[in-house]
């Protein structure tokens, strides 16, 4: 390895500069079954046992078997997305006979028209080749950034229940999208097989529009799914913050609690892991896993059953057992794991890595296949170095690959002789002219004592002198800002070509954060530079750069890379509050005050107030942010070192609170009527009691009867104890009544508030009842965008539907969803559940008379007060 100056590395690009072995436990077997994968991501086993592999950066899914590569399933068109895009595969249930299988991607806008989209797609195949003309789109959601590359989740797979479950990241927006059910980012979705959305999902009857296909919430990043062969339960490995990383079992409405809580906390309100394990001392990013429970099951008794997982920064495999939580550490030495599966046929664990032998330069992924036998494995050399041809001053690597049992033992040798110091894996150096016609081998030891010698490796040393390429932007001392915008540039010159030009130049640029990295500019060609762009919405963490990578080829082909790198520029960002001590939010995770953290100058992040807290006895109620945001907003972290406080003032406290939202008042309902409202307390609602008068009387209703003297009835809340609750009670009486019914709410502390009051009639029998509507939105006399969304409530027994009127204001013209026409019409209005909506697009501004009305089947009629909008 050549240091060239400061950050600068220079290498050989089609060699690696760190190689390592990995080591699993005696008497398994360690084989390589494929290299060279660009940017493996993901892996699958068919039933029969070949491996699926998903290659980002070519957006292509490659079948390998334990012969090697056996052909390309499917490719999808190139995307500008800089994660690449390729997301989950699932083979459908019977794809032995149909072929089918499940694909998860980022659609690109130069391919597919519209907004990028995360895609959910179903394509046939005869089982070794999917036909790209056969794609059906299942389920799509627009992305909310299409600038963000992490956190996108998105692996596919089929439940026990026989559903499609689909899992998203939160595009690093936790805070408003993970916990929130109006996003179906940070989700568990669950589909039938065509795509459509079962009706027994919790939120089917609650939700609108594809945010019924959510069962879960609290989502980071998760980013593989695997099924138990046995039972079909879903396990979920999710990607964590800086704490913990977790596997989550698929549960139906289950809230996995970020960004709230991380890792096994023993909170009620949340669905804990069934396993976690610390960043410390050597967690970072964990993997996809797999069962062991296959066909031919060849490891020992104790792995039968367990979970095999590993960790994506430190290269290591664990097994689970899920009975006992007992994880056990099997394989180490490792370098960019991103999945692990087990064959249903062979039994064999197989593993992707990313960056395969420790290929830091090239990054070029792999399979490795591990094997029990139950003698000790004969040392095998299973890859022989190779001959190299360089040119004077380049660095060259010899390497081998091997299986036996491990650990081993490596003494390079330069024609026959040992090289002293030279015994790891790999042996690399600067070749010059004296190391023409030189051989290189190996003699390679194993734990039983075994020893075997490698193939020679012929050195043979080229005329041609090796191109020499410079970075030359950005400044070497250059600490970025998030959000802004910097030139990189560059250039090479070769003794035998003089100034390369640059045709014979590509970049690439990787985003580092903690042990791991991603793609930012897989690769760009031909070109002296370009522009680096940093988001300012992208991981929050302080330990972040970007290594830009620049390769120059001259005309003998021999190429050098070299590598910059790009670092953040961090500050102090204090966190307090008026008094302090009290508790915030940063991107959805508490704080106590005061608190100091370091971030990269730039980057968002969110900051709550909670509206109310206790400290030390006293209640406490949020006034203001010192630079005046909303109580919960995004703030850019300042240039220089800075602080951000929140005013608290001591609350005062008010009386609980009770409101009566239906039965309208004056209405006549059906019985049995259903009486809803809601209620509020800034120590929390304890209870809501209803008392129903019969009018004119002295008679209450106790709950099953009319009776003389006062009477109440408890409501039932939708949330006991919460600042803010709904609560209902289903009223029956035996005959046609109207009646007064009062309503109070009564605190945790036993406090009870203002009492509210409303008279409605209650029918029994025929009594014809027109339908209830309201128009709550917009607000009359309001200024609204074109266009206008109207909506409201609606309550009918057998409601026939809702329409809206439209008319300009001071001119006898109504809308009748195309145009204007001087006669009476309304335009339908769509209804889910007891709330009604309409889009209204204008041609041109207008002021507006609008009102709603229901009708049910008997042609009853109930219509809202005619408001006014204007609308520009």
């Amino acid at each position: 390895m050549i240091v060239l100056t400061g950050l600068l590395v220079a290498t050989v690009v089609h060699t690696p500069d760190v190689v390592q072995a990995a080591t699993a436990p005696p008497g398994f077997t360690q084989s390589t079954i494929a290299t060279d994968i660009q940017n493996a991501v993901g892996m699958e086993v068919s039933p029969d046992g070949r491996l699926f592999v998903l290659a980002g950066n070519v957006r292509r899914i490659e079948i390998f078997d334990d012969s090697g590569y056996l052909g390309n399933f499917l490719e999808l068109p190139q995307a500008a997305n800089l994660g690449s895009g390729l997301l989950g595969l699932a083979f459908a249930p019977d794809f032995t006979t149909s072929g089918q299988v499940y694909v998860s991607y980022i659609t690109d806008p130069l391919d597919v028209a519209g907004p990028q989209r995360f895609r959910l797609s179903r394509y046939d195949s005869d089982g070794s080749s999917a036909d790209p003309s056969s794609e059906q789109v299942l389920f799509e959601v627009n992305d909310i950034d299409p600038s963000q590359q992490q956190h996108q989740g998105g692996d596919v797979g089929f439940g026990p229940d026989g559903k499609l479950y689909w899992v998203l990241g939160d595009r690093v927006k936790g805070t408003t999208v993970a916990q929130p059910l109006n996003s179906l980012f940070g989700k568990a979705l669950r589909l039938n097989a065509d795509g459509s959305i079962p009706t027994d999902n919790p939120y089917y009857d609650v939700l609108d529009g594809d945010l019924r296909a959510i069962v879960g919430n609290g989502l980071r990043n998760p980013y593989r799914m695997e099924g138990h062969p046995i039972t079909g339960e879903l396990y979920m490995s999710e990607v964590g913050p800086t704490d913990w990383e977790e596997i989550n079992q698929i549960v139906v409405g289950a809230n996995y609690g970020w960004p709230a809580v991380s890792g096994v906390v023993n909170d009620p309100r949340y669905t804990d892991p069934v396993h976690a394990y610390s960043h410390d001392p050597d967690g970072c990013a964990i993997t996809g896993g797999a069962f062991y429970i296959a066909q031919n099951e060849t490891f020992p008794e104790q792995y039968r059953g367990d979970f095999f997982y590993g960790d994506h920064c430190f290269g290591w495999i664990e097994h689970l057992d899920l009975e006992t939580g007992a994880a056990t550490r099997f394989l180490t030495g490792a370098h960019r794991l991103v999945e692990v599966k087990i064959s249903p046929v062979t039994g064999a664990l197989y593993y992707l890595d990313r960056e395969y032998n420790g290929d830091t330069v090239g990054r070029t992924g792999g399979v490795g296949r591990i094997q029990y036998t139950s003698a000790p494995a004969p040392l095998t050399i299973t890859r022989q170095p190779s001959d190299v041809t360089a040119s004077v001053g380049e660095t060259v690597m010899f390497d081998v690959q091997v299986s036996g049992v491990g650990p081993f033992g490596y003494q390079w040798q330069r024609d026959g002789s040992a090289i002293d110091g030279e015994v790891d894996v790999s042996l690399d150096f600067s070749a010059t002219e004296a190391d023409d016609g030189a051989v290189f081998s190996v003699v390679v030891n194993d734990a039983t004592g075994a020893s075997v010698t490698s193939a020679g490796a012929l050195l043979s040393i080229s005329s041609n002198t090796a191109p020499v390429p410079v970075i030359s932007l950005p400044a070497t001392d250059l600490r970025y800002v998030a959000g802004e915008s910097y030139q990189f540039a560059g250039s090479a010159t070769d003794a035998e070509d003089g100034t390369l030009d640059p045709a014979s130049l590509r970049w690439e640029i990787v985003f580092h954060h903690d042990e791991h990295t991603h793609p930012f500019i897989s690769e760009l060609a031909g070109v002296s530079g370009g522009t680096l762009d940093i988001p300012f919405n992208d991981e929050t963490a302080p330990d972040v750069f970007y290594r830009i990578h620049l390769t120059a080829t001259d005309s003998a082909g021999t190429s050098v890379t070299v590598s910059q790198d790009v670092l953040p520029k961090h500050v102090q960002v204090t966190l307090d509050t008026e008094p302090s001590g009290l508790s915030l939010l940063l991107d959805g995770s508490p704080i106590t005050t005061p608190a100091t953290f370091t971030a990269v100058a730039g980057i968002e992040r969110v900051l709550e107030a909670p509206a109310a807290q206790t400290s030390n006895g006293s209640s406490w109620t949020f006034a203001s942010w010192s630079d005046g945001g909303a109580r919960q907003h995004a703030i850019r972290t300042p240039l220089e070192d800075g602080s951000f406080s929140a005013t608290y003032q001591l609350a005062v406290e008010a009386n609980p609170e009770a409101t009566i939202t239906s039965p309208q008042a004056g209405s006549l309902r059906q019985a049995p009527v259903r009486i809803t409202g809601d209620a509020s307390d800034d120590l929390g609602v304890a209870g809501v009691e209803v008392v129903i008068k019969k009018a004119g009387t002295s008679e209450y209703w106790n709950g099953s009867q009319f009776i003389a003297g006062w009477s109440r009835v408890a409501a039932e809340l939708s949330d006991p104890g919460s600042p803010t609750t709904s609560w209902s009670y289903d009223f029956a009486p035996p005959t046609t009544t109207a009646v007064k019914v009062t309503v109070g709410a009564r605190d945790v502390g036993g406090t009870r508030g203002v009492r509210t009051s409303r008279n409605f009639t209650a029918t029994v029998g025929s009594t014809p009842v027109a339908p209830e509507i309201t128009l709550d939105e917009p607000a009359p006399r309001s200024t609204q965008a074109n266009p206008v969304t109207f909506s409201g409530s609606v309550v009918d027994d057998d409601l026939a539907g809702v329409s809206l009127v439209v008319k300009k204001r001071g001119a006898k013209e109504y809308w009748n969803g195309a145009g204007w026409q001087p006669s009476w019409a309304a335009v339908e209005a769509e209804v889910f559940g007891d709330q009604w909506t309409h889009e209204l697009t204008l041609p041109a501004p207008f002021d507006l008379v609008v009102f709603a009305r229901a009708t049910d089947s008997t042609g009853l009629r109930g219509e809202t007060a005619k408001v006014v909008v204007f609308v520009t």
